[in-house]
């Protein structure tokens, strides 16, 4: 609940900007429990780092509440990746990564995002 604690910080408290690993945006996985009002809420710019293969939170769903958000948002998606955007070692073997190169990947979306963020 890392990234949707935050989200629910930065209504109360002044944050540059939010970085979520695995958004929980259906509750328990159920596409009908949407837990985006924080999201819609939001004025903080954030950026969404999502696994293909996340049931806690579908892209489409998720691209829906971005398209409404008032915060300035961003997504990152890691292809195959599940909640704790780990990729399956067959995947990773088809296709000639590592979770190592995936992960570099991550940490660099995250540093492009900061870097567009006001310094305080």
């Amino acid at each position: 609940m890392g990234g949707r604690i935050g989200c629910h910080v930065s209504l109360e408290e002044k944050l540059e900007g939010l970085v979520c690993l695995g958004y929980p945006l259906c509750a328990m996985g159920d596409r009908t429990k949407l837990r985006d009002e924080v999201l819609r809420a939001l004025t903080t710019p954030i950026l969404f780092v999502q696994g293909t293969r996340d049931a806690l939170c579908p892209l489409d769903l998720l691209e829906r509440v971005r398209a409404e958000m008032k915060a300035r948002n961003f997504l990152h998606v890691v292809e195959g990746g599940d909640h704790s955007l780990r990729v399956p070692k067959r995947q990773l073997k088809a296709t000639g990564e590592t979770q190592e190169g995936v992960d570099q990947r991550i940490l660099k979306s995250i540093a492009d995002f900061v870097a567009t963020l006001p310094s305080t």
